[in-house]
């Protein structure tokens, strides 16, 4: 997503973000990691209409 690369770990049940177009390697570490918990699906479906309903409104705002 833009310039951040999700990594997922299934056998470990975490997520990682990192600066996906970093220049340098070592400026591609983890930003953030975590574990994966039982909301967080809900919660990435909820930002993504939260985008969309964004660029929704920017597009109509245009018409």
């Amino acid at each position: 997503m833009a310039h951040v690369t999700f990594e997922l770990d299934q056998s470990a049940c975490t997520f990682s973000l990192k600066a996906g177009e970093a220049v340098h390697a070592k400026d591609r570490r983890a930003l953030f990691s975590g574990h994966i918990t039982p909301e967080m699906g809900l919660q990435l479906r909820q930002l993504a209409e939260a985008v969309e309903d964004i660029r929704q409104h920017r597009l109509e705002a245009k018409e």
